[in-house]
């Protein structure tokens, strides 16, 4: 089974049903990673908890699970799919510029309004406020990417459009 990672708030904004879409580099590779249909887990850091067993960044434990790795943290890079608790089933795949990102697409990617402007950080966050989901998405995505010239807002990279929802485990 295939891996996807998230940041942390994102993931949040999976569980709590925001977002149902992703939009991942095209690269020099054309081919989708993911398949319409196909069912993928998210990836999380796992950590080493006071028993000697395993639990999530959040605190949430896995039972019956002891830590076999050799430092008390893993990242979701490695997590194993035996672990993981969410699971996507890809519904749609689209390429497309970035920059063509409308304001529903935005919102489809977890941005939400707090009552004092657009934002994708949780609402006990230092939230960074902006006029409009576009725009509060051009800022997240800068915060991921921003660091590669080719890779920011500004560049406008080909992206794979990824629509999921969320299922039970297989």
């Amino acid at each position: 089974m295939k891996r996807i990672q998230f940041k942390p708030f994102l993931i949040n904004s999976i569980v709590d049903g925001r977002k149902t879409e992703t939009r991942r580099l095209v690269g020099t590779n054309t081919k989708p990673r993911y398949e319409i249909g196909e069912i993928i887990y998210i990836g999380e850091k796992l950590v080493k908890n006071c028993n000697n067993g395993v639990s999530f960044e959040d605190g949430k434990s896995i039972p019956n699970t002891a830590w076999k790795w050799k430092h008390d943290t893993l990242s979701p890079m490695f997590m194993p799919s035996k672990y993981a608790r969410l699971f996507l089933r890809i519904t749609d795949i689209n390429i497309v510029w970035l920059q063509n990102l409308s304001d529903d697409d935005a919102i489809a990617e977890g941005i939400f309004h707090n009552g004092g402007g657009w934002t994708w950080k949780a609402a006990d966050s230092n939230n960074e406020i902006y006029d409009s989901p576009r725009i509060a998405f051009a800022n997240l995505w800068d915060s991921i990417h921003g660091g590669d010239e080719s890779r920011c807002w500004f560049a406008d990279p080909c992206v794979f459009v990824y629509k999921f929802e969320v299922v039970e485990k297989p």
